[in-house]
């Protein structure tokens, strides 16, 4: 048995994939920024955490009071976690290994974006903790 398993959230975990765009679409259009496709943000992914997203699809860096928009629209969302995640996780907690999750999402999406799918990582490491994002490995 493998000592520790870490997890990818988004796309691995859960299905974010409209919702996630969807929240950074809607947090840009309330700082007055024009509309951005869910292309846009997710071809802006490699790119860093939320902050980072949002500064690249602003076209500017953003005070962290902006950057609440993000959080904003993150706090009402509905994700799912993809069939099967929540008894494998269940598996793996009754078998004494803890859940572990790397994200490119900051620390503090990540932990709304799991409770939201009813998740909870033992371990969580967000983009926005380690010196170079993913894909490199370091978290």
């Amino acid at each position: 048995m493998a000592k520790a398993v870490a997890w990818d959230m988004d796309g691995t975990l859960l299905d974010s994939s409209v919702a996630v765009p969807a929240a950074f679409g809607a947090a840009l259009r309330a700082l007055g920024h024009g509309p951005v496709t869910a292309a846009e943000v997710i071809a802006a992914y490699p790119l860093g955490p939320p902050d980072v997203i949002m500064a690249h699809l602003a076209g500017r860096v953003l005070t962290a009071a902006e950057m609440e928009a993000y959080y904003a629209e993150l706090a009402d969302i509905s994700v799912q976690a993809y069939p099967g995640v929540t008894a494998t996780l269940g598996a793996l907690r009754a078998a004494g290994q803890p859940v572990a999750v790397f994200t490119g999402a900051s620390r503090r999406a990540a932990g709304m974006l799991l409770a939201a799918a009813g998740l909870q990582a033992d371990v969580l490491v967000g983009g926005d903790e380690v010196a170079r994002a993913k894909p490199a490995p370091d978290g």
